[in-house]
């Protein structure tokens, strides 16, 4: 049995973008559970009307301080007495989007979730 379910929902006002799949499997006595979701949001934007103004923004700003990885963590959970395995992964940061000559910063959360239940010596690996 494989289930995949996606959604994929925008603000009104476009400044928030969030995109969610979600797989069910089972196999020889194993289910897992997979969730991956990404949020996007536009947290400034600056319109320049020559490429000499957007020249000299990128000179006098830098953009690698504010433009990184800010939060990473990675958790790993097992129960063996419930043959149980949780593995989730979480990124919080941001990056710059250049379309035309619009500038926008963008702010995001990435998180990844497996959830494997069933069968020990296939679940938890012996």
């Amino acid at each position: 049995m494989r289930e995949i379910i996606f959604k994929h929902l925008t603000t009104h006002n476009h400044k928030r973008r969030d995109l969610w799949m979600q797989e069910e499997t089972e196999e020889n006595g194993v289910q897992a559970k997979v969730q991956k979701r990404c949020v996007y949001m536009i947290k400034g934007h600056r319109h320049f009307d020559a490429q000499s103004d957007l020249d000299r923004w990128m000179r006098e700003n830098t953009t690698e301080s504010q433009c990184r990885l800010r939060n990473l963590t990675v958790t790993r959970i097992q129960d063996s007495k419930a043959n149980t395995r949780r593995f989730s992964f979480k990124a919080i940061g941001s990056f710059y989007a250049l379309v035309g000559e619009d500038l926008f910063s963008i702010g995001f959360v990435q998180t990844y979730e497996v959830d494997l239940k069933g069968n020990r010596s296939e679940c938890l690996g012996g």
